[in-house]
């Protein structure tokens, strides 16, 4: 599926193994599946597999993914010269990587994010997991749900 979004040659972050590219064929048909536009999808699976490049790079596991790990991943950005023609594309990149790693997640091959046991009601959690699902939002953002839900 992802050659579908990746045609030219020179798209050789693909070329290049890493523990994200088992499943960069499954994100795309999630992705695609999920009515994400062409462009969009392009652009979480180019970050997914940045990811990946890295990943390899520091020895880290799939399984290991975790946001803290996602946060250290967007920290290297600024600095990156794992993957040649970044052009300081970050913001796409930080959204693409939260959305990957919530497509690991619901895929069960990273566990889920620990709660911060506070419990939200299902509406508000349905709306919390999408905002990290479907927009790529940071966790600590998608965390003032809570706070609003609290002072209610």
């Amino acid at each position: 599926m992802r050659d579908t979004y990746f045609k030219a040659p020179y798209a050789v972050v693909y070329s290049r193994p890493g523990p994200a590219a088992p499943f960069l064929d499954d994100f795309a048909e999630s992705l695609h599946l999920e009515g994400y536009a062409v462009r969009t999808v392009w652009r979480h699976l180019r970050a997914a597999a940045h990811l990946g490049v890295w990943m390899q790079t520091e020895g880290i596991a799939c399984a290991a993914l975790d946001d803290r790990r996602i946060d250290t991943f967007i920290g290297h950005l600024s600095a990156c010269t794992c993957v040649r023609g970044n052009r300081g594309v970050y913001r796409e990149a930080r959204a693409g990587v939260r959305v990957f790693l919530a497509h690991l997640r619901d895929r069960g091959i990273v566990p889920p994010a620990p709660s911060a046991g506070r419990g939200l009601p299902d509406i508000l959690e349905q709306f919390q997991q999408w905002m990290l699902r479907h927009r790529g939002a940071d966790v600590r953002n998608v965390g003032s749900i809570q706070e609003a839900q609290e002072q209610c």
